[in-house]
């Protein structure tokens, strides 16, 4: 019904939105002895997510009033939730082996084992099964931010180029996957910056785009 959107605030709901855009750390999902989950034979512990399954629900469900009449509607909001590994808590295991280095906020990915690629598949398959239901329901996935400036925000320990999109091509198909096997309509997005033709911080976004749609 509308473009207009808003960061995760109280201001989503009361301002009568239609979207809104959160931010998911893998350290709050990844815990120690809080939730099993077994994926594929081997056990995972997660957080409840009670915190955000609150929040996204309020956003399903919504409410608007009707200025005229008083009337109380829904307002459903569409969610998009932006996954960020910010290598912190029980996540060091997640960062690329080339970018354990401390200091930087986000970081890319591990998908270089068989263990590592499996522990992915298992986040992302919890997280789908949380927020792939009817009344928890997030419809667009954003796999990291601004991905072609990974110097800043997908720190990827000055790897090479190819071996960057190869690994965040793996892992941008293991949640798609993840979360279609919860809910079909669900969409995964990439996320680049507007630095088309020249890199600011890594590389530029058209060439982060061309190599990705030719990997993937």
């Amino acid at each position: 019904d509308s473009k207009k959107g808003i960061q995760s605030t109280r201001w989503a709901v009361d301002s009568g939105t239609k979207n809104t855009i959160v931010n998911l750390k893998l350290s709050s999902v990844v815990k120690d002895k809080e939730v099993k989950y077994t994926y594929k034979g081997k056990d995972y512990y997660f957080s409840d997510m009670s915190t955000l399954k609150r929040t996204i629900r309020e956003y399903n469900r919504g409410i608007e009033v009707d200025e005229h009449n008083g009337e109380v509607k829904r307002n459903k909001i569409q969610v998009s939730l932006i996954i960020l590994l910010d290598g912190s808590g029980y996540t060091w295991d997640m960062v690329a082996p080339a970018a354990r280095s401390g200091g930087y906020k986000y970081y890319m990915l591990n998908t270089e084992s068989a263990a590592a690629q499996q522990k992915l598949e298992a986040v992302f398959s919890y997280l789908g099964e949380i927020f792939g239901q009817e009344d928890c329901f997030v419809s667009n996935w954003i796999l990291g931010n601004e991905v072609d400036s990974c110097n800043a925000w997908n720190y990827n320990g000055g790897m090479g180029f190819d071996q960057y999109i190869r690994g965040y091509t793996q892992a941008f198909r293991i949640l798609y996957y993840a979360v279609k096997k919860s809910c079909a309509s669900s969409r995964v997005f990439i996320s680049l910056d507007n630095a088309w033709n020249q890199p600011v911080a890594g590389y530029s976004s058209r060439a982060v785009l061309d190599a990705f749609a030719s990997q993937i």
